[in-house]
């Protein structure tokens, strides 16, 4: 369930990843995550397994996006 909400929220482009694994939420509406509530704009740290899971997205959503062209 974790990895379906996770999914969702990046690929709407609700949640951006920073280098230092920093989530950033661009959710236009409050977002649930880690227990908490979060607004736009609030940053802070994502557990490792969020981490790899977007890591991992990013190296494959340029594939993705070119292919639908």
């Amino acid at each position: 369930m974790k990895i379906t909400i996770l999914l969702r929220d990046y690929l709407s482009g609700r949640l951006l990843v920073t280098p230092d694994l920093h989530i950033v939420v661009k959710a236009q509406e409050d977002l649930m995550y880690k227990g908490r509530l979060w607004r736009k704009g609030d940053i802070g740290p994502m557990d490792l397994v969020a981490a790899a899971f977007y890591y991992a997205l990013d190296m494959i959503r340029p594939i993705q996006s070119s292919l639908s062209l």
